[in-house]
């Protein structure tokens, strides 16, 4: 094989490696207001962990190489708020708002 065949083989490689890799972003909110540097966990199975924190506006964007079915949590807030959240191929967008309950833990809604 070539070295130009190689370098083909390498990039179409890379190329179909990233499609599979989605994006999920949103907003968290706290009543009327941003969650600024909410700390975000999603857990995909044994796929993998990703991690971010939103930022002052309450915006989070992440990569997440696992598509299907994965956990979202608020990992800095009183009960570790989660929800169940779809990764895919293409962009996908959660918002939440973060509300106390009556143990004065936070949920998602």
């Amino acid at each position: 094989m070539t070295k130009s065949g190689i370098a083909v083989l390498l990039i179409t490689g890379l190329f179909t490696a990233g499609v599979r890799a989605g994006i999920i972003f949103g907003t968290i909110t706290q009543g009327t207001r941003a969650a600024a540097n909410a700390a975000i966990e999603i857990q995909c199975g044994q796929q993998g962990t990703y991690k971010t924190s939103t930022n002052s506006q309450g915006s989070y964007s992440l990569r997440v190489s696992a598509t299907g079915e994965c956990i979202f949590r608020v990992t800095n807030k009183p009960g570790e708020p989660g929800a169940v959240v779809f990764s895919y191929a293409q962009p996908v967008r959660y918002d939440f708002t973060l509300i106390r309950d009556s143990n004065n833990n936070y949920v998602l809604e």
